[in-house]
């Protein structure tokens, strides 16, 4: 019985620095953020929820900075801002902070396009998606995703001076329009 009693307590006593490593608790973590995922795609209208994985995500990544999966935890806790109404800022945000956290990470270039495309398409912001897009071709001029970021900042170019030019005309047609007095 004492054997048994014993082997008991070394059991137990396993089991807790087991459950006190780090890394066991991380892996649990993750494997909780498969099964947020998991929810997330059975209803991906649910709002809540992806807000909630999203930023699951971001303090999985704050907790380790060193590791370098973290940049995997921000790059989907961007995509997954992306896809909230309104939250384009944060999505931003995480694409900003991977690229510059993880620079020499393989998701890295994929982070500052999703940053440029989300300025550009999700806040309508034009000139700071021209910035992104011109540092992603600066940082990154031979990357697979160069010639389309070369297109997109072309187009925003073009539509930019296309405004110009339209506000322009506006203003001269206001200056050469006759001036209407008012009657008396």
């Amino acid at each position: 019985m004492k054997k048994f009693a014993g082997f008991l307590v070394f059991t137990f006593i396993l089991y807790g620095i087991a459950s006190c490593d780090p890394q066991n608790t991380r892996d649990r973590q993750v494997e909780r953020l498969g099964e947020m995922e998991a929810e997330v795609l059975r209803n991906l209208s649910d709002t809540a929820r992806i807000r909630a994985l999203a930023r699951a995500y971001r303090k999985l990544a704050d907790e380790e900075p060193q590791d370098t999966a973290c940049a995997e935890f921000l790059f989907k806790a961007g995509l997954l801002y992306r896809n909230i109404p309104g939250e384009g800022l944060r999505a931003v945000e995480h694409f900003r902070l991977l690229a510059t956290r993880y620079a020499d990470h393989r998701l890295a270039p994929e982070a500052k396009f999703n940053e440029a495309l989300t300025w550009e398409v999700d806040v309508e912001q034009r000139q700071p998606a021209a910035e992104a897009y011109t540092d992603f071709l600066n940082k990154y001029p031979d990357h697979s995703l160069a010639p389309l970021v070369r297109e997109q900042l072309d187009l925003i170019r073009i539509d930019t001076s296309a405004i110009e030019t339209i506000r322009r005309f506006e203003r001269q047609a206001a200056e050469k329009a006759p001036r209407v007095e008012a009657s008396r």
